[in-house]
């Protein structure tokens, strides 16, 4: 019975990952390293860099290629796990028990 309950809910499910998907873009993540900024959604898209001036010169592209890889891997890793939050929220008030499936 719970299979058929489950197919039932297919469209509310559907709706709900849309919303779902629609609340992580407005969800953002800021993180800064070594001066340079960046901001992205918990849907993991980019929003904003900011790189101070000290770092543009190409003498420098090296130390600021580097520290634009740690503050991205930083704030993306921070998203995704916002995301989780949001899906397992999400999922919980369709399919009871579901944010306990997943930890």
């Amino acid at each position: 019975m719970a299979l058929f309950d489950f197919l039932g809910n297919i469209g509310k499910i559907r709706e709900k990952i849309a919303e779902t998907r629609q609340r992580l873009e407005v969800v953002t993540i800021e993180k800064e390293s070594e001066g340079i900024s960046v901001s992205v959604s918990a849907g993991k898209n980019i929003k904003h860099i900011d790189i101070p001036e000290a770092l543009l010169g190409i003498e420098n592209k090296a130390e600021m290629t580097h520290a634009l890889i740690v503050v991205l891997n930083s704030a993306l890793n921070e998203a995704e796990g916002a995301a989780v939050k949001e899906v397992k929220a999400a999922g919980g008030k369709i399919i009871p028990g579901f944010s306990r499936m997943f930890g």
